[in-house]
């Protein structure tokens, strides 16, 4: 079995080797297609028997020696389907259209539909595709590594089986890039527009992509905390007149019971 401190890394691990694979967008020597609808089918028949036989083999290996296979397995599926991508658009004439996000969707759409949708919107007759800041891109990679590790756990299990594992590996691969090659399809065959790079920003990831469930219940818990208002200041007593003091100080004298000193007797000449 897979040890839980190598899966608990997976996702991390994922989602470094799919930003550099979407970060490095491979060239195609296939020309320019009258006939694209043929030339993508068969294309994507050899692509998938291609993948179908790596994936079987790395299967191979039984046990632990079969664990250290799991995620280059996946990467050398993934370059198969990438290499795919770019022919597919390169037969379509749409080589300029090969960006970062459109790698993203031809190769995630079909298992990923909710994170990919934010990258794509369908405008009268045409696709345009959002462009993305590089953060927000690198976010919704990590959300698709969560669910690439889920298939490294499945896989995993495979390796104790190995001819069973094989087969099934190697179907996988092969249902996989067919979707794949589909994707491509449908997106390279309509009027597309890529959207300018100045319009991309570099926004929260919450603005482009859906959040999760966690991110919903931090906020809602966040939102629920009850605010400590602070105490009100005292009012500042005002200083007392000299009226008012000298009242204070007869007030003093008479409860400390001090006399207040007699007055001398007027003279004769004053009366």
């Amino acid at each position: 079995m897979v040890k839980p401190q190598s899966l608990s890394r997976a996702p991390g691990i994922v989602s470094e080797a799919l930003h550099t694979l979407v970060s490095q967008i491979p060239t195609s020597s296939e020309p320019l297609n009258p006939n694209p609808e043929e030339r993508v089918k068969s294309l994507a028949k050899m692509a998938a028997l291609k993948a179908a036989a790596i994936s079987g083999t790395f299967t191979l290996p039984p046990g632990p020696f079969g664990m250290a296979t799991v995620l280059p397995d996946l990467l050398a599926v993934w370059r198969i389907q990438q290499q795919l991508v770019a022919d597919v658009a390169a037969v379509f004439g749409k080589t300029s259209a090969l960006t970062s996000e459109t790698m993203v969707i031809c190769l995630f759409k079909h298992g990923g539909a909710a994170l990919t949708k934010p990258l794509f919107a369908r405008q009268d007759h045409e696709i345009v595709v959002q462009r993305i800041a590089g953060r927000t891109l690198l976010q919704l990679l990590e959300k698709i590594a969560v669910r690439v590790a889920q298939r490294i756990a499945a896989k995993s299990l495979s390796r104790w089986l190995p001819i069973v594992g094989a087969l099934g590996a190697g179907a996988y691969a092969y249902y996989d890039t067919a979707h794949v090659a589909t994707n491509a399809s449908e997106l390279f065959s309509r009027n597309l527009r890529i959207q300018s790079d100045s319009d991309a920003t570099d926004a929260p990831a919450e603005a482009a992509i859906p959040p999760t469930r966690a991110t919903r219940a931090r906020r809602t818990k966040s939102d629920s905390k009850p605010t400590r208002s602070k105490p009100a200041a005292k009012p500042r007593v005002k200083p007392e007149s000299g009226e008012s003091k000298s009242k204070g100080r007869q007030s003093k004298s008479a409860k400390g019971g001090r006399k207040p000193a007699p007055r001398a007797p007027r003279s004769l000449e004053e009366t």
